[in-house]
């Protein structure tokens, strides 16, 4: 029983903010901090459809559910020959903003004869604020509703969001990449360079002798030289006989290749 009557209240209370109005009979206070918070409601001049010839300020806080925004979109407008709006202490306008209050993002300033169109916020907030003064005749009526976020809005956010991930994801292994090739390349740098200075080291040393300062001669001499040295002595030698001429010829042969005098064989 309890919470039935809980239930009634709050159900009360809901349906009086969102039929709440601008009235010259509120208090200042009661006009300044008109609140909604229900799916739908409307907003209007005091004493619509009639015309208002007062001064009066009121504001409207339109809050909804979360991941709806607000439309709001108006049925009637006049508010006589005020262009352009101005928000001086002699115009007589109406202001919207996207968001809780007088600081948020301006969607658009009212006046004149012109009906605005509609009107959307980005967010679940909506702020309006409605200023006359008594030498004008205005009257308008408006009305809003929350309109839930459409899902193809939440997977353009999604997939902006993934592409944006995946290509500092991609610029990332890049960098890596190279970084680790470069290190790479120094490294086998560093090592390449290692054993050509040792060559060079040990070249220096097999450029010379055990003994610091001193080096080798090697010379050859003429084998025709000696030949022919070789065929003079044999020529001034004793007559050989006929008989052993091949031992001869074949002692001769090989005098060609000693290096010392050789003494021929006589019998």
């Amino acid at each position: 029983m309890n919470c039935s009557i809980l239930l009634a209240l709050t159900a009360i209370s809901l349906l009086r903010k969102s039929t709440a109005d601008c009235s010259k009979n509120n208090t200042t206070d009661e006009n300044d901090s008109i609140e909604f918070n229900a799916r739908e409601g409307h907003l209007s001049s005091p004493g619509y459809p009639e015309f208002f010839t007062d001064d009066i300020q009121c504001t409207w806080y339109i809050h909804v559910a979360r991941r709806h925004s607000i439309e709001l979109e108006f049925e009637f407008f006049d508010f006589g020959h005020s262009e352009p709006c101005s928000t001086s202490q002699e115009e007589t306008y109406l202001e919207v903003h996207d968001g809780a209050n007088t600081d948020s993002k301006l969607l658009g300033m009212f006046c004149g004869k012109t009906q605005p169109g509609k009107i959307s916020s980005s967010g679940r907030e909506m702020w309006i604020r409605f200023k006359t003064h008594g030498y004008r005749s205005v009257r308008f009526k408006a009305t809003y509703r929350a309109v839930k976020d459409s899902p193809s809005t939440l997977l353009v956010v999604a997939g902006v969001c993934t592409i944006i991930g995946l290509m500092l994801t991609l610029l990332l292994l890049t960098l890596y990449l190279k970084r680790k090739r470069r290190n790479s390349d120094e490294e086998n740098t560093s090592l390449a360079g290692s054993p050509t200075q040792e060559n060079q080291q040990n070249c220096g040393a097999c450029g010379t002798s055990g003994t610091s300062g001193e080096s080798i001669d090697l010379q050859f001499s003429s084998v025709a030289g000696n030949t022919d040295a070789r065929k003079v002595s044999l020529s001034e030698q004793e007559p050989v006989t006929p008989t052993h001429g091949k031992e001869r010829k074949r002692s001769q042969s090989l005098g060609t290749f000693a290096q010392e005098n050789l003494t021929p064989v006589v019998e």
